[in-house]
């Protein structure tokens, strides 16, 4: 197990250091995000990630870019659900130098009023590009509907209004309210001195003392529901899945990534070899699953011919129900735990992914483990638990269903004939 630091105002730090490394990966985890947002903040935690890239008294904003393309590094941010991340990357030679300049963005924005009007300006054409894409578009409406009224199910983005609202002061009291030492996680992999990083750590972070954004978040009631959607998509987007309780332990964590990648998460799982491999259905169809403060989810996504659709649910809901009254094979068990441990073993040559690995199982588990820990937990990982959480979770009257793109009104007319999910 990975042992985390406080730092000397409280701020949790974890790394973990690999001496045969040239490079240093580093996430400042703010433990906050877009379902943290009251009324008047829709669409701040997005913005105030973007606006932190806009300068500070030191840097223009031309300067922060500058400085990391010199010494080859990359900077950027993400805001999710439930937290927002400034991440760099970067050869150890220059930890000093990179670290001085991503603390300085986080910690002593200028939040200039022109820039703030400028970046109203992307944020809203980032806003049209996701409406632009079905595959964006579909998945949005069809979050809305499986957490209707609760801010899981609302754009991470905002809207263009929300958005265009937005005024300089709204943004200063969000940040002086979410970034404080509380909500703030910091993870590191790389090579790295572990003595030096705490230091020079306790030397640039600023910020005040506050609540954590946590403490006031509220689960979900999960909603049913079945839509089609007309829009001008020639392809049609199928979202299909069901919300279910957060796992309590790393056990029940990998029991459900390892039935989600024999039921769809790789080539030869159930679902792609039916419906595609087999039956020739559509081009891609994957499944994934999403954990969240307070409510997890699994899906299955598939874009197809309109004159597909009943077929293609049909099909998903047979193989489930076949998964569930017949289980799986234990050779399907076996290859789905030598994928994931391939796949990690892989992924974890990049520093970047070790660290946001460090990250995301401190988050939700408050501790993070090693990758023997790791294979350890889905060695443990049996044919009784796949069948438990088939039984516990894949329910078909739990399910959503998302149907968007250009349908003629008989395909929806003939959906109501008989269940389409029936599991």
């Amino acid at each position: 197990m990975i042992s985390p630091v406080v730092l000397s105002d409280g701020v949790r730090l974890v790394y973990e250091r690999n001496r045969f490394s040239s490079v240093i990966s580093i996430g400042f985890w703010f433990l906050h995000g877009s379902m943290d947002e009251n009324l008047y903040e829709k669409g701040c935690a997005h913005f105030t990630e973007h606006i932190l890239f806009k300068g500070t008294e030191k840097y223009s904003t031309a300067d922060i870019a500058k400085a990391f393309d010199k010494i080859g590094g990359n900077v950027n941010a993400f805001t999710e659900k439930e937290t927002t991340c400034f991440h760099c990357t970067f050869p150890s030679r220059h930890f000093d130098y990179a670290i001085d300049i991503l603390a300085d963005m986080l910690f002593h924005p200028l939040f200039d009023l022109e820039e703030i009007e400028k970046e109203k300006s992307v944020v809203i054409n980032e806003i049209r590009e996701g409406e632009d894409t079905p595959e964006d578009l579909s998945y949005e409406l069809y979050m809305e509907r499986m957490w209707p009224d609760h801010p899981l199910g609302c754009k991470i983005t905002g809207t263009e209004k929300e958005v265009s609202d937005i005024t300089r002061d709204t943004l200063l009291a969000f940040y002086r309210k979410r970034y404080i030492a509380e909500n703030l996680l910091v993870a590191v992999a790389g090579n790295f001195d572990p003595d030096h990083l705490v230091k020079k750590l306790d030397q640039i972070i600023s910020l005040p003392h506050g609540e954590m954004a946590s403490l006031s978040r509220i689960a979900p009631v999960p909603h049913t529901d079945i839509s089609f959607l007309n829009s001008s998509s020639q392809q049609i987007q199928i979202y299909a899945g069901t919300s279910f309780p957060v796992p309590k332990d790393p056990h029940e964590y990998y029991a459900a990534l390892v039935f989600s990648t024999m039921a769809g998460e790789s080539m030869s799982s159930r679902l792609y070899q039916k419906i595609r491999e087999e039956m020739g259905l559509c081009y891609g169809i994957y499944s994934f699953r999403s954990f969240f403060p307070g409510a997890s989810m699994w899906t299955v996504y598939l874009s197809t011919f309109p004159e597909n659709v009943l077929t293609s649910l049909r099909t998903i809901s047979s193989e489930l129900s076949d998964m569930k009254n017949n289980s799986f094979r234990q050779s399907e068990l076996s290859d789905a735990i030598t994928h994931m441990e391939g796949e990690l073993t892989v992924s974890c040559e990049d520093t970047e992914v070790r660290m946001k690995r460090l990250a995301r199982q401190f988050i939700f588990f408050g501790y993070s483990f090693s990758m023997d820990d790791a294979f350890g937990y889905l060695e443990e990982i049996s044919m009784s638990d796949i069948d438990s959480f088939l039984g516990n979770h894949i329910r078909s009257e739990n399910f959503n269903v998302m149907v968007y793109g250009r349908m003629k009104k008989s395909l929806i007319n003939e959906s109501g004939k008989k269940p389409l999910l029936d599991f």
